[in-house]
């Protein structure tokens, strides 16, 4: 009866359980996915389980008849691939817990942060790896550790004193930092059977065993000695291990070639075996451990990282209720056989038939001379039935050829990809074609690239995490922050980003990953600029996929204007003056003005007709009255547009043309030489009213009988 969960045992035990997990996670691994890896890794480095590769051509065959030509269409199709859904890596975006100007300097400074380890720290190239390495087998994990021992030295403390207390030894400490490691599926175990995902890892590295051995005498790894056994022994023991190869042969056969290429046991390196295990009700403080081959445990303790495990996945697809994972590349293993087989046999044909076979009769008599290299001088004393023949034996039957054609294009169909992009020229293809297949191939891809942006993103939120953790020593890093780029040296600690929470990888358009959708998106902004389009409008549909930023506004104006149609019918009085005073002759308290410059006038023109549209409205005085002087209050903003007023130039864009030039023009009227001069910058925008037969009057100043206009300019007549 099993009494105790076992990452919560304790020495010696809790170090042959570690091992006893790993083998059990090889032993199902070996069982359920080796094969299609191992064939999947072969495949894409051009080789075969016979050692055959793209780089050589063997003979096959009872008499080595058959020559093997190998053609990697499985490599160039991923590749391309990957390229596609790799090449444009979003931006980070930090996610502060507030928004004060402190949070956004300390969000400016953790991007930069990230930026320096994603560029020159070259995690960019690990989550790359990775991406790589899951496409082809399926899955892998990027380890993302803090190394204690990194950085620079910023302290030294005894670690070892003699009889008299004189120090003997110092423990240097350093500022550490943080790793990241692409790891193969065979290098992190877990749970191979559970359902829901594994509270643990294991994870298996090849270390320098005398830099641990070190470890162990400095202190740093403070190692649970067996019975009998102390500090010294322990590191002479790890010192006198040696490689021992059975304990990789998984991972020799992900990394492929033949046994020949195979990586050779070096007398330095051995497996180190790391326990991570997050709290759960079990193992409420969770559970770390450094273990060696053979049980002897190097450190152990609670969870390093707390929930988090530092190690992240990637992968394209997940198998069905079970921690396994799928790929379509797999798909393609038997089709790049078929296409070696294709492509070997017009070689091997070729290669054996290829020269000119001359067939003589069996009594010719024939003298030949060799007169240079090339040149022959044949002579016969036969007639023309004695002369010498050619047989040509090299023909190929013409199905091969298109089949090996098909076959590939079968290849590239299973992940997605056209021939635009594979290289291939698509000559009769216009460029909003070419951006339609370039589009259709980004969604096909956008699996791989999702997974891709995932991982970066859980690679960048671990970054802030290890500093926030273990970043207790300040640091200077060069940083490139701001919105021109502009070289600073930072200084942090890991204090300083405690008010970020998370951060976001901010993804780019798929229209914007292709050559063509570039040029289809520069045509469609130029287009956009003609149309009085703000570009910035257009970016936002194509970034967000949302049309709110184009029909926002539109929507808001037409529900506006039919709000003010409806309070018409209702009769309600939108364009009022206000009282004059009889004693000032100025406008007293009230009215109303309801049309302002910013609205479009002729829009609102052309919309307030519905309000005159039926009998009912027309018979009704208080309606057209409202209505006409609504009406006219957009009458006065018209003219001044057509007449030249620069606000509403700027606003509107250029005025409608109201009737043809030198068409029935009068003097006075918009565009003849007789007419009211365009208003100059700073003045009020409207002129008087003009006098509308039938239309309401303006009242008159009792004291001075001049006429009120709106403006609080006075009329002429």
């Amino acid at each position: 009866m099993v009494d105790r969960y076992w990452p919560t045992l304790t020495g010696k035990e809790l170090a042959d359980a570690v091992l006893d997990r790993f083998e059990e996670f090889e032993e199902a691994f070996r069982d359920r996915d080796l094969l299609n890896m191992r064939l999947a890794t072969l495949a894409y480095y051009g080789e075969d389980e016979d050692g055959n590769t793209t780089a050589t051509i063997a003979r096959t065959g009872s008499k080595d008849q058959v020559r093997i030509l190998k053609d990697n269409e499985f490599r160039t199709v991923i590749g391309n691939m990957l390229t596609i859904a790799t090449m444009e890596p979003g931006g980070f975006l930090p996610v502060p817990v507030n928004t004060d100007s402190d949070a956004t300097a300390t969000s400016l400074q953790l991007r930069g942060v990230l930026d320096y380890y994603f560029d020159e720290g070259k995690f960019d190239r690990v989550a790359s790896l990775a991406t790589e390495i899951a496409k082809v087998l399926g899955f892998a994990h990027v380890d993302v550790p803090w190394n204690d021992r990194a950085g620079d030295v910023v302290d030294e403390t005894p670690s070892q004193v003699d009889e008299a207390g004189a120090v003997v030894a110092v423990q240097q400490i350093h500022s550490g930092d943080v790793e990241a490691h692409a790891m193969l599926p065979s290098e992190v175990a877990f749970d191979y059977d559970a359902r829901d995902e594994s509270p643990w890892r294991i994870i298996r590295r090849w270390r320098n065993k005398w830099d641990l051995a070190a470890m162990v005498e400095d202190g740093t790894l403070r190692a649970t000695l067996d019975e009998g056994e102390d500090v010294p022994r322990l590191a002479d023991r790890i010192r006198a291990m040696t490689h021992d190869r059975t304990r990789d042969e998984i991972g020799d056969a992900l990394r492929g070639g033949s046994e020949a290429f195979r990586r050779r046991p070096t007398n330095d390196e051995i497996p180190v075996y790391e326990l991570r295990h997050r709290p759960t009700p079990a193992c409420p403080a969770g559970r770390w451990a450094l273990v060696l081959e053979g049980g002897a445990l190097l450190a152990e303790g609670p969870s390093r990282y707390g929930d988090d495990l530092a190690v992240y996945r990637i992968a394209d697809a997940e198998r069905f209720g079970t921690p396994r994972a799928y790929t379509s590349a797999h798909g393609m293993l038997g089709l790049q056989l078929a296409v070696d087989t294709l492509t070997s046999i017009p070689y091997s044909n070729q290669a054996a038939l290829g020269l000119n076979i001359v067939v003589t009769p069996e009594k010719s008599e024939l003298k030949a001379t060799a007169l240079m290299e090339g040149l022959v001088h044949i002579e016969h004393s036969g007639g023309e039935e004695m002369a010498p023949k050619v047989l040509t034996m090299t023909n190929t039957p013409k199905e091969v050829f298109p089949f090996r054609r098909e076959l590939k294009a079968d290849m590239a169909s299973k992940l997605g990809m056209d021939n635009l992009s594979m290289g291939r020229e698509e000559r009769d293809l216009s460029g909003a074609a070419m951006a339609l297949l370039d589009s259709r191939t980004q969604r096909a891809v956008s699996v791989t690239a999702k997974a891709f942006t995932q991982l970066r993103q859980d690679i960048a939120n671990a970054v802030l995490r290890r500093f926030k953790q273990f970043g207790e020593h300040s640091r200077k890093l060069p940083l490139l922050v701001g919105k021109f780029k502009r070289p600073m040296l930072a200084d942090f600690t890991g204090k300083t980003f405690d008010g970020i929470d998370r951060v976001r990888v901010e993804n780019i358009s798929a229209l914007m990953r292709s050559p063509a959708g570039r040029l289809e998106l520069a045509k469609l902004l130029v287009d956009a600029q003609k149309a009085q389009v703000e570009p910035e409008l257009i970016m936002s549909v194509i970034e967000t996929g949302k049309f709110e930023s184009l029909t926002e506004a539109p929507m808001a104006i037409r529900t506006y204007i039919r709000e003010e149609n409806e309070r018409l019918l209702a009769g309600e009085v939108l364009e009022a003056p206000a009282q004059i005073n009889p004693l000032t002759g100025q406008p007293g308290p009230g009215g109303t003005a309801t049309a302002v410059f910013t609205d479009n006038p002729l829009d609102h023109i052309r919309e307030h007709r519905v309000v005159l549209l039926s009998l009912a409205a027309r018979r009704d005085p208080r309606i057209v009255a409202n209505t006409r002087a609504h009406m006219e209050a957009h009458m006065r903003d018209l003219m001044a547009w057509v007449q030249g007023d620069p606000i509403m130039l700027a606003l509107h864009g250029p005025p409608p043309p109201l009737a043809p030039v030198g068409a029935g023009t009068q003097p006075g009227q918009p565009g003849t030489p007789g007419s009211t001069p365009p208003p100059q910058p700073g003045e009020q925008t409207g002129t008087a009213p003009p006098v509308v037969p039938g239309g309401p009057t303006m009242p008159t100043n009792p004291a001075t009988g001049e006429q009120y206009t709106p403006t609080g300019d006075v009329a002429n007549g």
